[in-house]
This record gives C-alpha cells, structure tokens and sequence, in this order.
C-alpha cells in the first residue's frame, strides 16, 4: 500500500511539473525562474535604408565569424547555426545569466548552446527595422536540450552592436 502511494504521489509530481527528477525516493523541487528585469527588447527602427543595414549586419556577423547557416537578403533572413556558447561546470549559471530556465531548474547542465535568427525589413525607403531571436539551450544528462527563455539580453548586445556600425 505505501508504495503504491509513493508511486502515486511521483506520477503525479511528474503530471504536475512536467520534469520530476526522483532520487532516493525523494522528489527534487523546481524552483522557480530567477528574480531578473523583463525581457529586453529584441527589435530596432534604424534611420538607415535597406542596403546599408544589410550590409553593416553581414559585415558584422563576418566579422565576429559567426557560423551563417542561412542568408536571403530578397526576404531579409539570416539564421545562424546552433553553437555552444560554454561548456563544463557553470553552464546553467550561466544560461540564467541570459534567460528563464524551464520547469527542470534543479537540473545539472553541461553545456548551453544558441541558435540565433536576425530580420532585416524595410520600413520605409529610409528606415529598417531588424528583429533579433535568441534559442537558448542547456543539455542536462538525463534530459537531452531544455530550452531556456530569452530574457533579450544577447539579442540587445546584438543590437547595439549594430547601431554603432550604422
């Protein structure tokens, strides 16, 4: 009877939470997202046309070799390949430096990754608006890639970075 009630109340733990970690009979809590600002804007308007944003934003990524996976400049999309970002002891630390970690919190994360996708569109002939979105991703052992939310903060330093150039 008392294992089937402790077998009870972990599947139910499990529903609830959607990652229930069990040790020693014992189920790890999910703490919540850490205290930080709310999310960064992720978009900017620049007084400049089409062209020379475009450029700069190539220019820059080249620059910093990022690893273009795609670039249609017609459509204005560019997406980057998945790269690691840091790897070993202090990877999760770091994702919830950048982000909101998902239900499983309490996970131990090896490695965190970033997937990166820019938008380049014309507002007006001499405005362009670029969009900036950040896949972030911690790899546990026992649960494969959880992704993280972004809290906008590398893609603001993306940003940034590019209204210095324009």
């Amino acid at each position: 009877m008392k294992t089937t009630l402790t077998a009870l109340a972990l599947t139910l733990t499990f529903l609830t939470t959607g990652c229930a970690a069990a040790f020693d009979g014992a189920v790890r809590s999910h703490a919540l997202p850490p205290a930080t600002s709310p999310p960064r804007a992720n978009s900017r308007t620049f007084a400049k046309p089409f062209d020379a944003t475009w450029r700069a934003t190539m220019t820059m990524l080249v620059e910093h070799r990022d690893p273009i996976d795609l670039s249609q400049k017609d459509s204005g999309v560019i997406t980057l390949r998945p790269r690691i970002l840091y790897s070993g002891f202090g990877a999760g630390e770091y994702l919830r430096g950048l982000g909101y970690p998902p239900m499983c919190s309490s996970c131990d994360y090896s490695d965190a990754k970033e997937t990166m996708s820019i938008f380049v569109v014309s507002s007006t002939p001499e405005s362009t608006s670029v969009r900036v979105m950040s896949k972030l991703e911690g790899f546990t052992s026992t649960w494969g890639w959880k992704e993280f939310g972004s809290a906008g903060i590398r893609e603001s330093a993306f940003l940034d970075s590019l209204a210095t150039r324009l």
